[in-house]
């Protein structure tokens, strides 16, 4: 009765455990992402960033992959600093994890210099063992 009182925890806590890897692998993705952006590491940007992505700005503006690098190789994407808060990550199926949170930014914008403190949230997928993020979608908090 034991072995199968075992067994039939470990069927239970199976998917939990193999939730909290993909959420693990995830955040330390998004992590990697900021690093990238402040670092203006091109190549782990562009390996974290999936062909298909769909970026929403605090502004209403859209972007995909492609405009993300653009702004990056002329230098109208530029980050003094960048930090994750309140990090919440929600595997929806084994290969989709959403994640929701605060970002703490120091960004560089038409005018200027700008700190910016703006929730988000993002939706990342497993592609080809990898984790890459698919949408992202950020706003101003409330006042």
């Amino acid at each position: 009765m034991k072995q199968l009182f075992s067994l039939f925890l470990m069927m239970l806590t199976s998917p939990l455990l193999h939730a909290d890897i993909n959420s693990d692998a995830v955040l330390a993705a998004e992590r990697a992402r900021g690093v990238a952006l402040v670092e203006r590491d091109r190549a782990a940007l562009d390996s974290l960033l999936a062909d298909d992505l769909r970026y929403v700005h605090s502004t209403g503006r859209v972007q995909g992959k492609s405009d993300v690098l653009a702004g990056f190789d002329d230098g109208s994407l530029a980050y003094e600093s960048f930090s994750l808060d309140q990090l919440v990550a929600r595997e929806i199926t084994d290969n989709v994890v959403v994640v929701n949170g605060e970002i703490t930014q120091r960004k560089l914008s038409s005018d200027g210099w700008k700190d910016l403190t703006l929730l988000f949230q993002s939706v990342w997928r497993l592609d080809q063992d990898t984790w890459r993020m698919v949408g992202l979608q950020t706003l101003q908090p409330p006042h």
